[in-house]
């Protein structure tokens, strides 16, 4: 299958995504995990359809690197995370394109999915069930990509330390606000919070506000999203957060599904974001880039603040393209280097 008969075969499966069994199998995702509601679904499918499977995309993308024409025969280990709907969606791209063949160890969380995405592929052209496998074990690769917390990065060091790799342990996302910033600004701020529950690593979980900052208007739109107030599981994750801020004797602003906790660091609980007032903004952006390692993005109205590469205005956080790297390693340059 060479590299052209490869991007075909992504263009193909965007118009397979508006067929009447994807809304049966959206069900069944979210039975199988409640946090993969219709909504973000779509959401991530519709990114997916517009960023990933787009042919101008693609060819952009792919001319960019020295991609085999024909199949490699390489064998790259997947390690999938499944905090949001179709996360590895974009490795299994990356390796596919490549022109090497995947095994991958899906998430438990994601089966239902990404099963889905693979047949489909599948349907297009029957090859590619040897070019896409889902396995229980990795025991023979020649290279792979692990997305994991802290705690399994290390066990991925020890067992795949010895082949090429990536490996991805937790990254938070944070944003920087004037003050001065209008409704509609703040609008996008609060979808780079709340969706996906906040689930995901490009999710906004810290803020650094100026000192005094007014945080009214800012919960009074988050306290607009009714599907969160709605979900079970979420609520459940907000008050009991809340609780035991409230015993620990935090310094908290309340929402009604969701609460703001003055805290330095960058990683938060559910239902929770995590705020720094600053007095000088230039501190704030040169601790930024001393840490840049530890984060995914940086928001803010400009989009400029910091003049780092991380840095996206508010609103854009989860429209990832097709070049957006997580943790800004390089995945195709790392695939192709595989030889």
């Amino acid at each position: 299958m060479n590299l052209q008969r490869r991007i075909d075969v992504l263009t193909k499966l965007s118009a397979l995504l508006n067929k009447e069994d994807f809304e049966l199998v959206k069900n069944e995702a979210y039975q199988y995990n409640n946090w993969f509601t219709s909504d973000y679904v779509d959401l991530t499918v519709d990114s997916i359809k517009k960023n990933f499977l787009d042919s101008n995309n693609l060819l952009k993308w792919t001319s960019s690197y020295q991609i085999p024409d024909k199949n490699t025969g390489k064998k790259i280990g997947l390690i999938m995370a499944g905090n949001i709907p179709l996360v590895g969606f974009h490795d299994l791209l990356s390796v596919f394109v490549s022109g090497h063949t995947s095994l991958i160890k899906l998430s438990s969380k994601d089966e239902v999915l990404m099963n889905f995405m693979i047949n489909k592929l599948t349907e297009i052209d029957p090859g590619i069930s040897d070019l896409i496998k889902t396995v229980d074990r990795l025991p023979d690769i020649d290279a792979v990509i692990a997305t994991g917390s802290n705690n399994s990065y290390r066990y991925f060091e020890y067992y795949f330390g010895k082949v090429p790799h990536i490996i991805r342990k937790n990254r938070n996302s944070v944003a920087i606000l004037s003050g001065n910033e209008p409704v509609e600004v703040l609008e996008f701020l609060v979808s780079d919070i709340q969706t996906y529950f906040g689930l995901g690593c490009r999710n906004i979980s810290k803020l650094f506000v100026p000192a005094g900052y007014d945080f009214s208007e800012l919960i009074g739109l988050m306290n607009r999203n009714t599907e969160l107030k709605m979900h079970n599981k979420y609520m459940n994750n907000y008050e009991y957060n809340l609780a035991v801020s409230l015993i620990n004797k935090d310094e908290v602003l309340q929402g009604e599904n969701l609460f703001f906790k003055k805290d330095p660091a960058y990683i938060s609980r559910l239902a929770v974001i995590n705020y720094e007032e600053y007095n000088d903004l230039g501190t704030v952006t040169d601790r930024l880039k001393i840490d840049k390692d530890q984060l995914q993005l940086i928001a803010s109205q400009s989009g400029s603040l910091t003049g780092l590469s991380i840095e996206l205005k508010f609103g854009e956080t989860q429209n990832p393209r097709l070049w957006d790297y997580a943790d800004e390693v390089d995945t195709m340059a790392f695939l192709t280097s595989i030889h």
